[in-house]
């Protein structure tokens, strides 16, 4: 079409000119660019000679008088020569300067000259540029639909993201209570350890206690025993000894008696001899009291054998308790290892449920900052879009008004 290839070649038209027209802006700049870099030499310039000046008075003060003149005069000469390469280099830049500046301006006169020659007036301009707007107006409810469309998903993500938070609350808050009731779990078979413990070192304490009690009881068992067979042997002794006197006594007073072959004589001798039943009976009290503390020694032998049957007894007891309680203690470490094992790996899968989570919240970020980024560039270019669009249609009605009122 002809029409289109004529839009496309003003495009290229405007094209070429902006940047000619960019190329005489760059221009204009280096221009002003140079004319203050040239202000600044000669700021400098004349602060060197406010500087020199002022040495020339402190040389003045300082030197003697004849050697005055001479170097004045020759820095005079010097600060002549001086001013006059300045005035001559700052002539120079000011020719060049204008040079250019007027270059320049012929070429910005010729740009403009040209761009009006382009862009004169055409009866498909409203056209195109009501189809421009009408395809702006598209791109920018494409862009709309579009931010519709991200705001959806960004609310979806966010209600899986508090979902997912929600859940990882709830196993973080079923794995805290879970670790208190073993930690529960675990005091309390610590405390029934040591009670264990200090019961079965009661026990052997009291187990000890009777073994040496035991041992005592045997000992003074013995050491009666040994006591009583000796007063028994004293006591047969005294009584042999007492028996063979009464039996000299009584064959003495036999003999007295067969000697004395009177009445009067054998019945004195009878009464001085009639002690012999008292000892009788002295030797048969001592007898049953050795039979009865025989009796209690043998009761006492088999009260401490039933005790010694008893303890025993006890002590399997507390043998059987002891082993239960010591496989109740294995089965018990089994189970905390095992909950360790299960925490450390309930520790880990929440790990990787806070990385998830970590991308999933650097995942939004992303989207909320593209999100963000998008609405001001829709912003940006809407702006333009209408700036443009005023431009556009401010140009076209001053053309159309300057073609219909030359």
């Amino acid at each position: 079409m002809p029409g289109e290839k004529r839009h496309v070649a003003a495009l290229a038209g405007e094209k070429e000119a902006l940047g000619a027209n960019w190329k005489s802006a760059q221009c204009v700049t280096s221009l002003y660019d140079s004319y203050i870099q040239v202000q600044k030499e000669n700021e400098q310039l004349r602060e060197d000679v406010r500087r020199l000046e002022q040495s020339e008075l402190l040389a003045k003060i300082k030197e003697p008088e004849n050697t005055k003149g001479d170097v004045l005069e020759q820095e005079i000469r010097l600060l002549r020569s001086e001013k006059l390469r300045m005035e001559e280099t700052h002539r120079l830049e000011l020719q060049k300067l204008e040079t250019r500046a007027a270059s320049s301006e012929t070429q910005h006169q010729q740009l403009v000259a040209k761009y009006h020659e382009r862009f004169e007036f055409d009866p498909l301009e409203a056209k195109r540029a009501a189809m421009a707007v009408k395809t702006m107006q598209n791109t920018l409810q494409n862009v709309v639909l579009e931010k519709e469309e991200i705001g959806i998903r960004y609310g979806e993500l966010k209600e899986q993201y508090r979902k997912f938070h929600n859940e990882q609350v709830d196993i973080v808050r079923n794995l805290n209570q879970q670790v208190k009731t073993l930690e529960q779990q675990r005091n309390a078979w610590n405390k029934w350890i040591e009670l264990t413990k200090e019961k079965r070192r009661y026990e052997e304490n009291k187990q000890v206690m009777a073994t040496l009690e035991r041992k005592v009881d045997d000992r003074v068992a013995k050491i009666r025993g040994n006591q009583a067979a000796l007063l028994a042997m004293k006591l047969l002794q005294q009584a042999a000894r007492r028996m063979e006197q009464m039996i000299f006594e009584m064959l003495r007073n036999c003999r007295d008696r067969v000697r004395a072959r009177l009445p009067e004589k054998f019945i004195k001798l009878f009464k001085q001899n009639k002690n012999w039943r008292k000892y009788y009976a002295l030797i048969e009290r001592k007898a049953t009291e050795l039979e009865n503390k025989l009796r209690d020694v043998l009761e006492e032998r088999e009260q401490l054998i039933q005790s010694k049957s008893e303890l025993h007894k006890r002590h399997q007891l507390v043998k059987d308790k002891l082993e239960s309680s010591q496989q109740n203690t294995k089965n018990v470490s089994k189970l905390v290892t095992d909950w360790k094992k299960k925490l450390v790996k309930w520790q880990q899968e929440l790990d990787e449920k806070d990385q998830a989570i970590g991308k999933k919240t650097s995942e939004l970020e992303k989207v909320e900052t593209e999100f963000e980024r998008y609405r001001l560039n829709t912003e940006n270019y809407r702006e333009q879009f209408k700036q443009k669009s005023h431009e556009w249609l401010h140009a076209f009605h001053v053309e159309h008004h300057l073609k219909l009122n030359p």
